[in-house]
């Protein structure tokens, strides 16, 4: 059993352990439809460090919350689905079905999976950072959803889950790895392919979980 299907194990664990408490999560929804109307952006969420106001469980989105970004990226890709109401939504839902730890370690990858296998999209998945399956999967998903260690060689620095969309010219895009341009508005962050995606999510990061995503 390699190294990331134990975490992913335990993380599966916590998420059984960590459902917010529905009266949390239904008061954390009527709050969070008016905090996020003040910046939801139209299209993708790059900027997750500026969301200190809108709560996911005991925590907030800026904490905990780039699992959720993540997801609202995917479905902004996928379906151009966008807005406050979405948002909110999105974070009741999850508050309730994966949340690991009331929401203070984000969700579990598993969860994002299911979610996507529930909406009816073909999914396919890797918890390990062979070329040759990145590559198929490349050609066959059309959004794709990783989670990885900051750094490889110290666990402390915690994880990061991000949305790789396809640009027009055949590259990939990743949202809200906190990368900002010479103005100092958060960007996504440009890969020519998805193996280089997957591996640079900081100099030093390595892949945990892989979810590839396309329409049925």
């Amino acid at each position: 059993m390699n190294r990331n299907r134990i975490l992913l194990f335990f993380m599966n664990l916590l998420a059984s352990l960590g459902r917010v408490p529905k009266l949390r999560a239904d008061k954390n929804y009527a709050k969070n439809r008016q905090a996020i109307l003040s910046r939801i952006p139209v299209g993708f969420i790059e900027d997750q460090r500026n969301w200190k106001s809108v709560r996911f469980g005991f925590w907030n989105m800026a904490f905990s919350g780039c699992e959720i970004f993540a997801v609202y990226n995917a479905m902004v890709a996928l379906e151009q689905r966008f807005g406050a109401e979405v948002l909110a939504e999105d974070i009741r839902y999850f508050e309730r079905h994966g949340a690991m730890l009331h929401g203070g370690f984000g969700l579990s990858p598993y969860a994002i999976e299911a979610y996507f296998r529930k909406e009816g999209y073909m999914v396919s998945t890797t918890n390990r950072g062979e070329r040759a399956v990145i590559r198929r999967m490349e050609k066959e998903g059309e959004t794709f959803i990783l989670t990885a260690y900051n750094h490889k060689r110290n666990l402390f620095q915690q994880i990061h889950t991000v949305c790789i969309t396809k640009d027009e010219k055949g590259g990939f895009l990743m949202h809200n790895n906190y990368v900002k341009n010479s103005h100092g508005k958060y960007i996504a962050k440009h890969f020519d392919t998805l193996d280089a995606a997957v591996n640079g999510l900081t100099v030093d990061s390595t892949m945990i979980y892989l979810i590839s995503i396309a329409k049925s």
